[in-house]
């Protein structure tokens, strides 16, 4: 007989990031892509998997120094999906002019959570502790969670030691683009939101939101500064201003090229919607997560991007 409360869900998607795409009676509409069926389901029937994050000594010679609560990795994500319905309500309640790099607060929870999202679920866990064992010589099979709580720890806190994950996006995705989905059909999310697009030098991230919005972190493109092109249409005569204005029109040319090289706000046409949402389905294990009817409204094209 199973003791009570022995086996337990522990979602590798959180339940507060799934609810907008919730349809009906509460319920997503949910596309199996392995038995190519389609059903309805509560947040908490979804994306979850039997005690995936629990800690455990079971099995060791060695005792922990202190009481460990067996469920602190799942109270940790807790801590993060907690605040998620912050960002989501900053989001939807901006859509013009969303300028990620001047709210540095946040920015900084946006990427919190996208480090969190992309270590927690099954294939982003093995790889994380895949990254963590190399730092040791032998971890046994019961410690990895251990490891994982470690980044955990590190990711919330933030402090000195700036977590692996957290750190790379930061770096490497620097720029926050928000889109805004102009068309009929929902943009559509699964059990692995966050999607890699692009080849190595292009790559980004792709994260839906709402059916209806979605966030792009993309390198930051670097533009080169303006001054002696302005220069040089001063003395050719194209422009009318004196010497001394060159420092400020170069600024301002220079922060409007930025600005459309490294765009805050991209609307999304229907085809490009499928092709997101095509990326997603592609990117996911199992489960694609949907607002309406996932076939009856094609709402993505299998694509097997592999090749």
């Amino acid at each position: 007989m199973i003791p009570i409360g022995e086996y337990t869900k522990q979602h590798f998607v959180p339940q507060s990031y799934l609810t907008p795409f919730i349809c009906r009676d509460e319920k997503c509409c949910v596309y199996d892509k392995i038995t190519k069926k389609m059903f309805y389901s509560s947040t908490y029937d979804i994306c979850s998997k039997r005690n995936m994050y629990d800690l455990s000594f079971d099995g060791l010679e060695i005792k922990p120094p202190v009481e460990v609560d067996p469920k602190l990795n799942e109270k940790l994500l807790g801590i993060i999906d907690g605040f998620y319905p912050n960002i989501l309500e900053f989001i939807s309640s901006n859509d013009i002019g969303i300028d990620f790099s001047t709210n540095f607060a946040i920015r900084f929870e946006i990427y919190r959570f996208l480090a969190v999202q992309l270590f927690r679920t099954p294939k982003g866990k093995e790889i994380l502790l895949s990254a963590l064992k190399t730092k040791y010589s032998t971890v046994p099979k019961q410690l990895e969670n251990y490891l994982f709580t470690q980044e955990l720890i590190n990711t919330i806190s933030a402090t000195k030691n700036t977590p692996i994950v957290l750190e790379f996006l930061m770096q490497e995705y620097g720029h926050i683009c928000l889109g805004i989905n102009n068309s009929d059909k929902p943009i559509i999310t699964s059990d692995s939101p966050v999607v890699g697009i692009g080849n190595d030098k292009k790559s980004y991230l792709f994260l839906p939101i709402t059916p209806q919005k979605c966030l792009f972190f993309k390198p930051v493109i670097i533009v080169e500064k303006q001054d002696d092109i302005v220069l040089q249409e001063l003395l050719s005569g194209k422009i009318d201003i004196s010497i001394v204005e060159v420092p400020k029109v170069a600024y301002e040319r220079h922060k409007q090229l930025f600005r459309e090289k490294n765009p805050l706000i991209t609307q999304l046409s229907e085809k490009e919607v499928l092709l997101y949402n095509s990326y997603s389905y592609a990117n996911c294990q199992r489960q694609v997560i949907s607002s309406s009817e996932i076939i009856e409204n094609h709402t993505f094209i299998e694509i097997n991007f592999n090749e």
